[in-house]
Order: structure tokens, then sequence, then C-alpha cells
């Protein structure tokens, strides 16, 4: 039997966005952000002890490979946990300070989460996104998305999508509230002028990145996709970080980070399972 959770959408800064499901930890209700842009799945280091019924003992220091900056990580073993409707045996999950992204979730009168399910156990158990549907099917079983106004067994997702006629190449993150564009690519894609450039302390980009200084320029056109958009704002930021990385590992360097503005304006369906970004007609 088929079965759906809905997303929930929630706005950052007009018309950025989060999504959130309402999952379940070892049978505790709890929020989890989906971000098809974080390599792994991770739980809030504060709850753990809540969540996990056990003492705290983080086995091992890791620093995490998300966008752009490092973040202070641990491995915590766990003989049997259940995420979603997964029994997962002799486990190693990852724990993170969540305390800045709860902030910002209550600034806004969202609620907060307990964790972030990644391109690890979306790639695993087939994760199916449709923004069209608000829904993650995943594992066998759908969850309504609530969006609000590199190591073995991780995964990123890369796109390619022509930006003004010319090929472009792009990080697919659902963790990202707003699309960003590298800011050392995007002249290849788009001429403009520096001088227009002004700095943008907004919250958009996501869980990783941000910290990170953004500029945005504004402009008359600029086509996506078979999107054409008049009058936007781009935002960009130096994404050499991440482009590094994937020179490491023999990867070619992306264009930008594709987030929830625009694959809900498209209408996108993320499918794992078939390992296609489907956009409407």
């Amino acid at each position: 039997m088929k079965s759906f959770v809905p997303l929930q959408y929630i706005p950052i800064e007009d018309d950025g966005y989060h999504i959130q499901i309402q999952a379940t930890v070892n049978s505790h209700n709890v929020r989890l952000v989906v971000d098809s842009g974080a390599s792994r799945s991770v739980l809030d280091l504060n709850r753990i002890n809540r969540l996990n019924g056990t003492d705290q003992r983080a086995v091992a220091h890791i620093e995490a490979q998300g966008l752009g900056e490092d973040i202070e990580s641990y491995l915590l073993h766990c003989d049997e946990i259940k995420l979603l409707s997964q029994r997962l045996v002799d486990y190693n999950v990852v724990l993170v300070d969540l305390t800045p992204m709860n902030q910002l979730f209550s600034s806004l009168n969202a609620p907060k989460i307990a964790g972030i399910l990644g391109g690890d156990l979306l790639a695993e158990y087939k994760g199916i996104i449709n923004y069209d549907k608000r829904t993650l099917k995943i594992a066998g079983k759908s969850y309504p998305l609530f969006i609000l106004s590199f190591t073995d067994g991780s995964f990123h997702m890369i796109t390619h999508l022509p930006v003004n006629g010319k090929p472009a190449c792009f990080l697919l993150d659902t963790g990202a509230s707003k699309t960003v564009f590298d800011i050392r690519e995007f002249p290849n894609l788009h001429s403009f002028d520096t001088n227009d450039l002004v700095l943008n302390d907004r919250p958009s980009a996501g869980i990783h990145i941000t910290t990170s200084e953004h500029q945005s320029i504004q402009l008359e056109k600029l086509s996506f996709g078979y999107l054409t958009m008049y009058k936007t704002e781009i935002l960009l930021l130096d994404l050499s970080n991440i482009n590094y990385t994937y020179s490491l590992l023999n990867l070619p360097p992306i264009d930008g980070i594709l987030g929830n503005d625009l694959l809900r304006s498209l209408e996108a369906i993320i499918n794992y399972k078939k390992k296609t970004l489907r956009l409407k007609d």
C-alpha cells in the first residue's frame, strides 16, 4: 500500500523556504528538516539522551562535510535505533548542535527540529520528494512536507539545468531556503556590473552556510531551465570550499545550489529511486 507524508513549507525571509516532516525517532514524535544537500542525516546533540534513552557518549569527533563551513560533529554508536519506520542496527548516529537552526525557527514561530534527514537515508530508502503534492515518500511510507513561509554511505545529488541557455551544474539542496549561485562562476552565465552587488545578510542558503557572506544583485531578466524570471534578485556566494572538496573527488565544480524557492516554483519531484529530478511541464 502506498502512503504519503505531507510536507510543511516554512517561509524564510520573503520567498525562501525550509521543509520539515513530522516523524518518529524511537517512538518519539519529532520534526526533521529534509535536506538533500546534507550528505549525512544528523540528530540534535542536545536531544539524543531523551530520544535514544541512553547516556550521551560521543565515541568520535568528526568534521562534517557540509556546505561551506566545518561543523563540530560527533558519532554515537547505537546497537539499535528506530528512525522513520526503519530499525537501524549497529548504527553510528551523527550528532550536531542544532541550537542555531532552532533559534531561527523560534524567531519564525515555527516548530523546533530534532534532526536533519539527509542524502544518505534519502538515497538508501529511495525517497521521493514531491513539491506539488507536498509529500515525502520514503521506505514505503509517505510523510507530509511542512514547508516553512562524503563518507561511505553519504550522498549529494547533482543536477544540470541551463541558465540563459548555457549549461550549468547545481547541487540539489532541500535544506537551502533560497537558490544561490557561485559568485566566481556566475559571470560565465550572466554578465553584470560588480558595482551593482550589495551585501545581503539574510538567512537564505540553509543549515550549513547560514553565516557565510552573501551578496545579491537585481537582474532585469534571467532564464532558469524553462522558467524566465523578470526583475529578480539573485543571491551570490563563494562556493570555492564546496568545489575544492569536489575537485578532490574528481567531480566537476557546481555553479550554484538549487534551493526550495525554485524547487517549489518548478513543482519539482525528486526521486531518489530513479535518480531523477522532474519539473512541471
